[in-house]
């Protein structure tokens, strides 16, 4: 048995080509094999595969005028394979002329005819193109030019002869001929009276004189034109319609003629999408100017039916469906709300121009997460987060932690992990990382995402890894470094922490960030020293510190501190000088709080004179020197017990319990939020002063009553000063508020809560956290405890 040649496919024992594989595709109407199946086999010298070749491109071309830029390039492409054919010219000159390539088009006329085509209708196309191109450029374009072109034969010439007078701007020439001499002319056509009413028409809109014409492009009941012509009067018998005043005439007509050319696979015309899209808008203007947005999405969806991705509709279309979004946000319809927000994302995505993205993603993931949905919420996020601009961490050029967009980076990440986790599906974030880092390994700053990510799921090894597989391949990321200056943090490793910065900082000197990450690591070990009695360690420590931060007010506060317990007072009172010269708020508190744990009235005194004269003396910074004075009144508890229930703090007495009470109630009388202001007081109060935390809770209570979390809050300082059962009824109203408000999240949190005050382990924790201060209750959502 033969053995079969490798490349041949076999059918009934017989070996086909190329060349009969691309016949049978051919014969099928696919072209597109066929072209793909002959290629092979072109060559200069096989006529035949060329001929046919340029067949499938001409077919191909036909069949796609829908989009005439790829029509052009196959009728291009046949020409180039077959140049002497006559036909292959009068087509690529009919295409040209409908891309509004007249000048081309005229020479490929002129080609077919030079090639011998006796095809009617090549005279017409080639008069018509020369008449489009003498008004062009501001020649005779009239019924003379036609006289001009020996070619024409009279036929064509009759034909030419109303647009000829149309477009050379006399128009009543045709009037003027509409008897049974003009109808004679216009024989040839076969279109005898019907054509004669069509330019007569014509003639009278062009003279103005809209209803003659109206009443004269209106056939008889039955008669219709040939498809092109029937399109051609439907379109100005709209006009005319719309000029004589009833465009609800020319909406109907030029809406069916649109549906007509769709439905007969047939190229809308530019000036029929104009028209419409302009009654459209003029049908628009009432309910626009009445603010009936419903109204006007609907109308305006209606015209982009028949208009496709007509612009100025599809902008009222965002607008309206904005406007629908807002009103259901204010009447809390959030699944209206997102309705008409994705409406908008899908215009959007499609036309960037149109809109911006990111607030659109942004009210969505919003808006699901109000709706505790929180998979498309976290979606949405990370949706937001594709759209921010990357920046490179390479060296000269800040990283990512250090910008803005690397801020909001991180915030949305920790967003999308938040939501996966409320969603039951804390890995989906990383898994999305990890695909993308996959897909692009070479993309580092992806990969710091990953890292990013991977830190806020609370994965620091693997996230470790990771950074580190980044300065694998780029030793001088600084991205990467300074991620991996986090993780050392997070690990409390913090001599390779401070390494970690030091190169950052040997990369690009000028890196801020890794500036001030330094020289707080290395006032911590400065904390640390003088915690220990080793002050002029703390000292040196202090002093190297601020080379990097030279502006950082607590750094200057504690060294000044230090000085002051060397006994060092003119360098003391320098650093404290300099301090205050930063002009920020919290260093005039944090001064005056050094003061204070000095017992030294009259320094204190004159600090809030001076934040006072400097004009930074708002109600805020009052309320904070006030709870100052509450909460260091007293000198700093030693490390407690623990074996035993440690001793609660001791509070403010005397003088600085009064003063700061003053300055509190002083602050509180001139703050804006004084909600915030309350919350602030109860957490920072609620400790060492019980009673002052449960008077402001229950001011908190009164000034937002519909709010659960002010009852929380009132409950909390409650379960810390010992006092269980009304912690317990305290809580129980919140968690009832909270579920009939159906926030069953926050409902759920307070439960358990209420089930762990109760517990032995709660009654060990209070006093402890008495111990340690206020701070400890700056975030109560993060204690362990409550989870």
């Amino acid at each position: 048995m033969p053995r079969r040649k490798h490349g041949r496919a076999a059918l009934d024992g017989r070996l086909i080509s190329p060349r009969q594989l691309g016949l049978a595709a051919f014969r099928q109407r696919n072209y597109t094999e066929a072209i793909r199946q002959w290629s092979q086999r072109e060559s200069q010298d096989d006529l035949a595969v060329r001929q046919a070749l340029a067949e499938a491109h001409f077919r191909r071309g036909l069949a796609s005028r829908l989009n005439i830029q790829d029509s052009l390039a196959d009728l291009h492409r046949a020409i180039e394979l077959w140049p002497g054919e006559a036909r292959l010219w009068y087509h690529y000159g009919l295409t040209l002329h409908r891309a509004d390539q007249v000048e081309a088009a005229r020479a490929a006329y002129a080609r077919a005819a030079d090639l011998g085509l006796a095809r009617r209708g090549l005279g017409f196309v080639r008069g018509l193109a020369e008449i489009e191109l003498a008004r062009l450029a501001g020649r005779e374009a009239g019924p003379r030019l036609l006289v001009t072109l020996p070619w024409l034969s009279e036929e064509d010439r009759s034909a030419l002869r109303p647009i000829a007078a149309l477009v050379g701007g006399t128009p009543e020439v045709i009037i003027n001929t509409a008897s049974k001499g003009w109808l004679a002319q216009l024989k040839p056509l076969g279109q005898g009276d019907t054509a004669a009413g069509l330019w007569e028409g014509l003639a009278w809109l062009a003279t103005g004189d809209a209803a003659r014409a109206q009443a004269r492009l209106t056939l008889p009941k039955g008669q219709q034109m040939r498809a092109g012509a029937e399109s051609v009067r439907v379109f100005y018998h709209g006009l005319a319609a719309a000029a004589s005043g009833q465009p609800e005439v020319a909406l109907n007509e030029w809406t069916e003629a649109a549906r007509g050319l769709a439905k007969a696979n047939r190229p809308s015309w530019p000036r029929l999408a104009g028209g419409l899209a302009a009654l459209k808008w003029q049908q628009l203007q009432g309910p626009l100017a009445a603010g009936r947005w419903a109204r006007v999405l609907q109308l305006a969806q209606a015209a982009l039916a028949a208009t496709p991705n007509e612009t100025s509709l599809l902008r009222l279309s965002l607008t309206a469906w904005n406007r629908l979004a807002q009103s259901a946000v204010e009447a809390e319809d959030w699944p209206a709300a997102i309705a008409h927000w994705q409406a908008m994302r899908e215009v959007v995505e499609g036309q960037a121009d149109l809109g911006p993205l990111p607030p659109l993603l942004r009210n969505l993931a919003i808006a699901r997460e109000a709706l505790e949905q929180w998979q498309p919420a976290a979606e949405a996020w990370a949706a937001l987060l594709k759209t921010l601009p990357r920046r490179s961490a390479r060296k000269g050029k800040p990283a990512p932690s250090a910008q803005p967009t690397g801020e909001l980076r991180a915030w949305l990440r920790r967003r999308i992990l938040d939501n996966y986790q409320r969603a039951g599906q804390p890995d989906q974030a990383i898994a999305y990382y990890k695909q993308a880092v996959k897909a692009a390994p070479d993309d580092l700053d992806l990969r710091l995402e990953l890292v990013s990510a991977l830190l806020a799921n609370e994965q620091v090894i693997a996230a470790r890894n990771e950074a580190q597989r980044i300065l694998d391949r780029d030793s001088a990321h600084v991205g990467a470094w300074l991620l991996q200056a986090e993780i050392h943090q997070a690990r409390e490793e913090w001599f390779a922490a401070e390494e970690a910065l030091r190169r950052v900082l040997e990369i690009d000197p000028a890196h801020e960030a890794a500036r001030r990450g330094l020289a707080q690591i290395m006032r911590d070990r400065g904390v640390e020293a003088y915690n220990a009695g080793r002050y002029d360690l703390a000292r040196a420590i202090y002093t190297k510190a601020l080379a990097f931060s030279p502006a950082d007010a607590q750094l200057l506060v504690f060294l000044a501190e230090t000085e002051w317990v060397l006994k060092d007072e003119a360098a003391a009172h320098g650093h404290f000088e300099t301090a205050l010269a930063t002009g920020k708020p919290e260093a005039y508190v944090k001064v005056f709080d050094c003061w204070l744990k000095h017992d030294r009235e009259n320094e204190a005194r004159q600090v809030l004179a001076r934040a006072e004269a400097a004009g930074v003396a708002t109600p805020h910074l009052c309320v904070d020197i006030g709870v100052a004075c509450l909460t260091h009144g007293a000198p700093p508890p030693s490390m407690p017990d623990l074996f035993r229930p440690p001793k609660p703090r001791k509070a403010a007495k005397g003088k600085w319990e009064a003063w700061g009470r003053e300055l509190i109630e002083r602050g509180l009388a001139g703050v804006p939020n004084r909600g915030e202001v309350l919350r602030y007081l109860v957490s920072h109060l609620g400790l060492q002063q019980p009673a002052l935390g449960i008077e402001y809770a229950r001011q908190l209570i009164v000034l937002e009553p519909q709010d659960p979390t002010a009852l929380v809050a009132l409950g909390m300082v409650q379960a810390l000063s010992q006092d269980t059962p009304a912690a317990k009824e305290t809580l129980r109203k919140a968690e009832q508020m909270a579920r009939k408000q159906g926030r069953s999240d926050l409902a759920r949190d307070i439960h358990n809560m209420r089930q762990e005050i109760g517990s032995p382990l709660f009654g060990l924790m209070g006093p402890l956290l008495s111990s340690l201060g206020p701070e400890m209750l700056d975030d109560l959502d993060d204690l362990e405890l409550f989870r």
